[in-house]
């Protein structure tokens, strides 16, 4: 409803005013629309810009009508760094949109795209694709300036590198495996190849 408003005449004492029982019908309906909306009787306190709930660890829900959906129209931000989550392993969002993600990626999974519409890691022209179940990792490196660049300690290998210029970090071959490497090879000083005596290495034209 809509508040109702007192009528107490047009001077003090004129007796144009409505009578006290009328007056105080409105009061309680005004009180009673309080009451029934909130937060008032609740364990909700609102000072200043600061909504807070008063019960010990209890929560905060807002609950939009049907379809409707809860809106900021400034950036959402926690009051300490990197200790509030958003969602939990029970409670999880459905699809998030955003524009960029920034921040530690360790557990991001089921990254799909790039080459071959399988499952692929993509920047800018370069990706590192796994394009079917059980295949080949392939980094497909694209652009004048791009170079696939391991540092600054080892790289284990079991298996096939292909056609490196120059060797940008040590590669140490697994044991008990045959490893090949496709030439040209260059291998700047300080930079090694180390092969236990399990294993086999290859170098092929």
């Amino acid at each position: 409803m809509s508040q109702q408003i007192i009528d107490v005449g047009a001077a003090a004492n004129d007796g144009t005013g409505e009578s006290l029982r009328n007056a105080f019908t409105a009061v309680n309906s005004n009180f009673t629309e309080i009451y029934t909306a909130g937060p008032v009787g609740s364990n909700i306190a609102i000072s200043g810009n600061v909504i807070t709930n008063t019960a010990l660890n209890g929560n905060i829900v807002l609950k939009p009508n049907g379809i409707g959906v809860i809106q900021a129209n400034a950036a959402v931000l926690p009051s300490i760094d990197n200790v509030y989550d958003l969602g939990s392993a029970a409670l999880r969002f459905d699809t998030v949109y955003a524009g960029y993600y920034y921040g530690n990626g360790a557990f991001l999974t089921g990254i799909s795209g790039g080459s071959g519409n399988g499952q692929a890691i993509v920047n800018g022209t370069s990706n590192v694709a796994i394009t079917t179940a059980n295949g080949n990792v392939t980094i497909g490196i694209n652009g004048t300036g791009n170079v696939v660049t391991v540092s600054p300690t080892s790289l284990f290998v079991n298996g096939v590198i292909a056609t490196p210029r120059t060797l940008s970090g040590n590669i140490t071959v697994q044991a008990n495996v045959s490893a090949l490497m496709v030439s040209p090879l260059t291998i700047p000083s300080g930079r090694s190849i180390t092969v236990p005596g399990t294993s086999v290495f290859n170098v092929v034209p």
